[in-house]
């Protein structure tokens, strides 16, 4: 709505959220249905933003919306025929693609039978722009088949807007459909520029707002986690809101700078304002703007970000084994087995121990035979960031001692802190964390969970970009160029008709209908 229509008003909240399927993203269109409540709510958000594109262009006009008013209109010319001219320009830019004769007529007789009823053009193209919002071609992601094809690179157009859905969550800008009309998107330099124009542009923000946040987790901070704001008045909406800015902005500079992957976990930045540097102990900061400064010691990175240790708590507690967990999931996509049945909380004679500490009580309940081997690859990982409370600030003390946040790997290695807990990863299991991170980007890049065919690429993927430290605009660009993301396959599957003799066809990139977040 921002980008095809000049909207900043937040139609977001109008809508039920989305699914995540276990790619964890809300982009996969096997998560992705259209209810019938739905689309209610699509036809009346398409009445709202309709009235919201009049004030929009009244205020301060835009190419989305210019067929909101007329043109000059000379006497020898219908109406309909100048509302067709205007509806060329901005079709394209709604459906992401070269329009048909055959719908510019239908949305052109939309609008002269309406004008013919109420000679109100204003009136008139709004009942038009509500139509094009709730059609398929908008709501969905379209894609054109090749008719008698089962593997074949997609068109420009659905390219293109592969391309602005990766990185910016949002529709292909002007400049993007027009190199596509000029057949300029075809060859690896031209589509090189694209990416580092897009990348370079403040809608890729999206990268950090929505991927990073999807797949680290803290996009539920201010809404799922959060603090009674009676007993921590402290915790304001904008303190949660800049947690969740640090490190957006954060994962976005690492791309935009085309940073190594290890400065994911040990970069000596990160972003700040002074709410959040107060909640830091960082002087000299002042206002309300997020900016990069130089991180203390015991920040740097996305281990030392509140949004992460907050979500990764319990309410007024840490907990090393949710935190452990989620540096094994989440990070290094090496995720342990559920725990059995009855093995998540402790025995009630060690619960009522006032004699041991936490971290005690947890070695004790590890030792269980049914517990130890997962607990051994968690626990330590976990306690590694004990320094820092359940919603990110530092401490040394806790729990009535000093805060013991030593660790050791089941390989014998042993750290202290952050520092140690970073230095350790980074030494011991880098491949691992930018394996992870080149599948997450990959299955976003797709709209969907990968399968056993998508290895292939990610392993290229890997040993194209090792050599170079698993630089992050070198991956996007690897990303971007791959058969996966350029190309569509079709499948044969059984059908479930006539005992499943028969067969069908289904399509291994997401299509041909995937939801667009609009």
């Amino acid at each position: 709505m921002r980008d095809l229509l000049g909207i900043e008003d937040d139609v977001l909240s109008r809508f039920p959220s989305d699914l995540s399927a276990t790619s964890g993203f809300d982009n996969s269109a096997n998560s992705l249905f259209l209810q019938p409540l739905l689309m209610q709510r699509y036809l009346q958000v398409a009445e709202f933003v309709s009235e919201q594109a009049a004030i929009s262009y009244l205020e301060n006009p835009n190419p989305g919306s210019l067929f909101l008013q007329p043109a000059r209109m000379p006497e020898d010319v219908t109406p309909g025929s100048v509302f067709r001219r205007q509806l060329e320009l901005f079709l394209p830019l709604a459906f992401r693609r070269k329009v048909t004769s055959g719908e510019l007529a239908t949305y052109q007789g939309l609008f002269e039978r309406s004008y013919s009823r109420n000679p109100d053009w204003m009136q008139a193209s709004k009942s038009v722009l509500r139509s094009i919002l709730v059609s398929p071609n908008f709501l969905f992601r379209v894609e054109s088949a090749v008719e008698g094809q089962k593997d074949y690179r997609v068109s420009d157009w659905d390219l293109a807007s592969r391309l602005s859905f990766f990185l910016w969550s949002s529709v292909p800008d002007t400049e993007l459909l027009e190199r596509v009309s000029e057949g300029k998107l075809k060859t690896g330099q031209d589509l090189k520029e694209q990416v580092l124009r897009m990348l370079a542009d403040e809608k890729s923000t999206a990268l950090g707002d929505v991927f990073a946040s999807q797949w680290l987790g803290f996009e539920h901070l201010g809404t799922r986690i959060r603090a009674d704001p009676i007993d921590n008045p402290w915790c304001t909406d904008s303190l949660m809101e800049s947690m969740k800015q640090e490190s957006s902005l954060f994962f976005r500079s690492l791309v935009q700078e085309n940073r190594p992957a290890r400065d994911l976990l040990m970069a000596d930045y990160t972003f700040v304002n002074a709410e959040l540097a107060k909640h830091y102990r960082m002087s000299g900061v002042r206002g309300e703007e997020m900016r990069r400064v130089k991180a203390p010691a015991n920040r740097g990175g996305i281990l030392g970000h509140a949004s992460v240790l907050a979500v990764t708590s319990y309410p007024y507690q840490t907990s090393p084994v949710k935190r452990g967990t989620w540096v094994l999931s989440d990070l290094l996509g090496t995720p342990p087995p559920p725990p059995p049945p009855g093995a998540s909380s402790f025995e009630e004679e060690l619960e009522e121990n006032d004699r041991l500490s936490f971290k005690q009580k947890l070695k004790k309940h590890s030792t269980l035979p049914q517990c130890a081997s997962c607990h051994r690859k968690i626990d330590p990982l976990g306690f590694g960031l004990e320094n820092f409370d359940w919603f990110g600030r530092y401490r040394t003390r806790g729990g009535g001692g000093r805060i013991d946040n030593t660790g050791s790997l089941p390989d014998g290695s042993r750290f202290a802190g952050l520092p140690g807990l970073k230095k350790v990863l980074v030494e011991k299991r880098m491949d691992e964390i930018a394996r992870n991170m080149i599948r997450k980007l990959l299955s976003f890049a797709l709209s969907r969970q990968l399968e056993y065919y998508d290895e292939k690429t990610v392993l290229e993927i890997v040993a194209r970009t090792r050599a170079n430290q698993y630089r992050l605009g070198d991956i996007v660009l690897e990303i971007v160029q791959s058969n996966p993301f350029q190309r569509k396959r079709v499948q044969q599957i059984k059908s479930i008709k006539n005992g499943g003799n028969g067969t069908g066809e289904r399509s291994s990139q997401a299509g041909p209908l995937s939801a667009t977040g609009n």
